[in-house]
């Protein structure tokens, strides 16, 4: 179940970043959809109490770990995806042939 979940919210982390966000507000962005959805879809479905149940050390605990999953996660997609930076690093107001993703190294781009 878990290989499923992180699968499935990792395909989110790719909607994050195609936002234009990247780095610490791609994390955080991603950290606040996961646990947000986990806050809300668990108690909904009767598979878990609303957080204020718990006390106080269980809901840290899990931010906690839900924050270790956002931060290797973004950091897992920005190193296999290295234009990650390079797409939302560049201005929209740029010129649009510049905002186009970078041919590989040694490759031609035509125009």
């Amino acid at each position: 179940m878990h290989w499923g979940y992180g699968t499935a919210w990792g395909a989110v982390r790719r909607l994050v970043a195609a936002t234009g966000l990247c780095g610490p507000a791609a994390a955080t962005a991603h950290f606040a959809l996961v646990w947000g959805g986990e806050q809300v879809v668990l108690p909904a479905t009767g598979a878990g109490f609303p957080t204020p149940r718990y006390g106080a050390v269980a809901p840290a605990t899990d931010a906690l770990h839900h924050v270790v999953c956002a931060v290797a996660t973004s950091a897992a997609y920005e190193w296999l995806d290295p234009q990650a930076h390079a797409l939302s690093d560049r201005s929209s107001d740029a010129d649009p042939d510049e905002r186009r993703p970078r041919a590989p190294a040694g490759v031609e781009r035509q125009a």
